[in-house]
């Protein structure tokens, strides 16, 4: 999204209908917004009248109905300077109330900046101006946001989306214990929906049995990690070694995380989250389904059928045992982890079919023998601060995330006949494309990928790099 002058551009929207202001926006501000209301620039012109200033250089440099990407967090009117920045929401009609906290979490958001930040909200319906202050919301004269926007230097003019990057406000329980049992991290709409919806049922008689669905990069970890901030006496079964993030949330922070089915203290919970379900064991998931019962323990199996390693997890027994056995099942759809361009790259590296077209600026793949690998990586770890990762300790970074990850793919991976990467090889325990999937989602900025004596497969990949 670009910015605009914000008298131009209520002037130019009078007389239009609906599907021609969104015809506006999408033209002068580079918009995504496939609808807009009327009513919306009905409010725009009110506050402009407001304001009773007719310089139109008053009014550049803003930005209207930004959203934040992949959080969908919305505000009405930004505006960037060197010094401050200022945001303006409009409303028709809105209880005081509503307006502190809408304010509140728009000055939160706007904290990670690193700016003053100045929230405001003019109610059109009487004419006043609101403004969130030391966590109280005042009544102001206009010529406080006046003298403010007027005091802006240097306003920020480029493309909004490289100021709001997701990683500040989507942020891993494992990489950021300590901000994360700070609250300095927001869900998305979706993952509001899903927590709503997951209290509300275990609120509910009988027991209850919930299913939540959520693919690499949906949220699903730190959705269900501040799940256990609204549960008391609750407990999360974690289906792979703990990591050091973990570690400090149970010692520092007094979490009940463990990683072994024996050590489920039943008669001391009420709540059991049980994560990277799609890897439990069918003795596990027997002996979990009667404790439960026994003990009247809700339960949330989490889980990623694309994340499946071994033979048994392919079969797919303890999933269809999780189907039939669930009282409610939930999906996480969207993205909030990992950058696009990551995401579309994957994509298409394990099926050449995918419909995708990006330019690829965060990935390298190169192609070296055997002998240069050890050296590559060498260079790559401690010359550019990249994490490696090993297919054969995948499970050593299961739920982590780093912001450059290196990876080898040797001679046994190849491209079947219809276009699916695969592998003939059997040196792993696990499966070798789960291993692979996994490590390359572990990836948040970039992903180096080394391919060791597989001309062919490297020829195929810079044909993807290359669209």
């Amino acid at each position: 999204m670009k910015a605009i002058n914000l008298l131009a551009q209520a002037y130019s929207s009078m007389h239009l209908q609906e599907d021609e202001i969104s015809i506006l926006m999408k033209i002068e501000c580079e918009s995504n917004v496939d609808h807009v209301r009327e009513e919306e620039y009905d409010d725009l012109r009110s506050f402009i009248e407001y304001l009773q200033i007719d310089d139109f250089a008053f009014y550049d440099d803003f930005y209207l109905n930004y959203s934040i990407p992949h959080i969908g967090k919305e505000f009405d009117l930004l505006r960037f300077g060197d010094n401050r920045v200022i945001n303006i929401e409009l409303k028709s009609q809105k209880p005081e109330e509503g307006i502190f906290h809408q304010l509140k979490q728009n000055h939160m958001y706007l904290s990670f900046l690193e700016k003053d930040a100045y929230c405001f909200t003019y109610e059109v319906f009487n004419h006043q101006l609101y403004m969130y202050q030391n966590d109280a919301l005042i009544k102001v004269e206009k010529d406080i946001l006046i003298d403010l926007l007027k005091g802006q230097k240097n306003c920020y003019k480029d493309d909004l989306d490289l100021l709001f990057s997701p990683a500040n406000y989507m942020i891993s329980p494992f990489n950021d214990p300590v901000r994360f049992m700070n609250d300095q991290y927001f869900l998305n709409q979706e993952q509001y929906a899903r927590k709503s919806e997951i209290l509300y049922a275990f609120n509910l008689e009988p027991l209850q049995i919930i299913l939540l669905n959520g693919s690499t990069g949906s949220g699903k970890t730190l959705l269900i990690y501040d799940l256990i901030k609204s549960l008391k006496k609750s407990c999360i079964y974690h289906i792979a070694p703990l990591n050091e993030g973990q570690e400090i949330l149970k010692s520092k922070y007094r979490y009940c995380i463990v990683n072994e089915v024996s050590k489920i203290d039943y008669p001391a919970i009420d709540y059991l989250i049980v994560d990277e379900a799609q890897r439990i064991l069918i003795d596990d998931l027997n002996s979990i389904l009667e404790n439960t019962q026994k003990y009247h323990v809700h339960v949330l199996f989490a889980y990623d059928p694309l994340q499946i390693f071994t033979k048994q997890e392919k079969q797919g027994t303890c999933l269809r045992i999780m189907e039939k056995k669930s009282t409610l099942t939930l999906n996480l759809r969207g993205k909030v982890r990992g950058s696009k361009e990551i995401n579309y790259f994957i994509e298409k590296c394990f099926d050449l079919h995918t419909h995708v077209t990006y330019h690829y600026s965060h990935i390298h793949v190169y192609h070296l023998h055997q002998g240069q690998i050890d050296s590559f990586l060498n260079y790559l770890v401690h010359d550019h601060h990249y994490t490696y990762i090993d297919l054969m300790n995948v499970n050593q970074v299961i739920g982590k995330e780093f912001d450059q990850v290196a990876i080898c793919i040797d001679s046994t991976f190849y491209y079947d006949d219809r276009g699916n990467l695969a592998s003939n090889n059997t040196t792993y325990e696990h499966d070798s494309i789960g291993l692979l999937y996994e490590a390359m989602t572990r990836a948040k900025t970039k992903l180096t990928i080394a391919v060791v004596d597989n001309l062919e497969l490297y020829k195929v990949l810079l044909h993807i790099l290359d669209n």
